[in-house]
């Protein structure tokens, strides 16, 4: 009896060395193919980029850097835009200023009985 205990012992020690071994065997082969994997996808990497480069992207690139200089104009457009409107704004006070005061003069002179006059006055 004694002999099939250590029998029994011994079959379950060498299962579970078994089972350690192979553990091992597959992690060893498991970093051994991620190295190998890993090594063949560097050595590959001038060929993808030369080979599998997406052409839509390499024109929305080349199609964003020739339109940086139009953007740059156009900003610059608009910026002059805004300061002749804000001038023209001025300028237009000033000739609504300018015609009220000729329609007082107006308005001075026919008060007087004498439109030639008021119109003369302007």
């Amino acid at each position: 009896m004694e002999n099939s205990q250590q029998a029994a012992a011994l079959k379950k020690r060498v299962e579970q060395e078994l089972k350690e071994q192979v553990a091992e065997v597959k992690a060893a082969t498991k970093k051994a193919v991620f190295e190998a994997m890993k090594k063949e996808y560097k050595a590959l990497d001038a060929w993808r980029e030369q080979v599998l480069v997406d052409p839509n992207i390499k024109a929305r690139i080349a199609g964003q850097r020739a339109y940086g200089p139009y953007a740059e104009q156009v900003q610059k457009l608009y910026a002059r835009y805004h300061e002749y409107m804000l001038s023209a704004g001025a300028f237009s006070g000033q000739a609504d200023g300018l015609a009220a005061d000729g329609a007082g003069l107006i308005a001075a002179g026919e008060g007087n009985g004498d439109k030639i006059s008021g119109e003369q006055q302007i």
